[in-house]
C-alpha cells in the first residue's frame, strides 16, 4: 500500500477522533458547570456532611416533606469530581493522540526523505549506467565496423593467394624441367663459346643420346697444345 495513503488515512482518523474527544470534553465540562451552577443558585453546599465523630451529638432527624428540596449534596460532589476526572482523562487522550500524531508525522517525513534520497541515488546510478551502456554500444558498433573492414581486407588477401595458387603450383611442378633446360642452354652457350675459340669436343658415344647438362665440359684438347 502507498505510504502516503496510509499516512493520509491515519491523519484523517486522528482528526475525527480528536474532534469527538474535544466535543466530549466540552460536554463533560458543560455538564459539570451546569451542576455546579445549579447548586450555587440554590445555595446548596457541595460538601459532604462530616462523618459523626465518636462522643459527638447525634445527627439531626431527617427533614420533613415541608422542608425545601436541597438535593443530595454529598452525591453531587462525587458527580462533579467524576466529571472532572472524565474531563481530565479526555484531555490526556487528546494529548496522547497529539503526541502519536506528531510521532507518526515525523516518521513519515523521515521515511519519505530517506526514500527520496535513495530514489535520487538510484536515478543517478541508472543515468550513469545508461550512459555507460550507450558508450559500450558505440564501442561494439565501432568494433563490428573494424571487424568488417578487416574481414574485407583478409578476403582480398585470401583471394590474391587463391589467384596466385595456380601459378605457384605451375612453377613448383615445372621447376625441375625448367632448371634442366636452363642448364642445357648454359652448356650449349659454353660449347659455342669454346668452338668459337677453336676448341673441339669428344664425340659422344651415342650420337643420338639426349644432350645432358655438363656435356659442354667434355672439351677435347687441341693437338699441339
Amino acid at each position: 500500500m502507498d505510504a502516503k495513503k496510509v499516512r493520509d488515512d491515519e491523519h484523517a482518523e486522528y482528526k475525527v477522533s480528536k474532534q469527538e474527544d474535544k466535543e466530549a470534553k466540552e460536554l463533560v465540562k458543560s455538564a459539570a458547570a451546569v451542576l455546579t451552577g445549579f447548586y450555587k443558585e440554590n445555595d446548596l453546599a457541595l460538601v459532604q456532611h462530616a462523618k459523626k465523630q465518636p462522643g459527638s451529638a447525634p445527627m439531626p432527624p431527617p427533614p420533613t416533606w415541608e422542608a425545601p428540596y436541597g438535593g443530595k449534596t454529598g452525591e453531587s460532589q462525587g458527580i462533579v469530581a467524576i466529571l472532572g476526572m472524565v474531563e481530565d482523562d479526555i484531555a490526556k487522550d487528546i494529548a496522547k493522540a497529539d503526541s502519536e500524531e506528531k510521532e507518526s508525522l515525523d516518521m513519515y517525513t523521515e521515511t519519505k526523505a530517506a526514500l527520496t534520497a535513495e530514489k535520487e541515488n538510484l536515478n543517478g546510478q541508472i543515468t550513469e549506467m545508461t550512459s555507460t551502456m550507450s558508450g559500450k554500444e558505440i564501442d561494439v558498433s565501432d568494433t563490428k565496423g573494424e571487424r568488417s573492414t578487416k574481414k574485407g581486407e583478409l578476403d582480398s588477401v585470401l583471394q590474391s593467394i587463391a589467384d596466385a595458387k595456380s601459378y605457384c603450383e605451375f612453377f613448383t611442378v615445372n621447376y625441375p624441367l625448367r632448371l634442366k633446360n636452363r642448364q642445357i642452354e648454359i652448356d650449349g652457350l659454353n660449347k659455342a663459346k669454346t668452338i668459337l675459340k677453336g676448341g673441339a669436343f669428344t664425340a659422344p658415344e651415342d650420337p643420338e643420346r639426349e644432350m645432358k647438362p655438363g656435356d659442354a665440359l667434355l672439351q677435347r684438347k687441341r693437338s699441339g697444345h
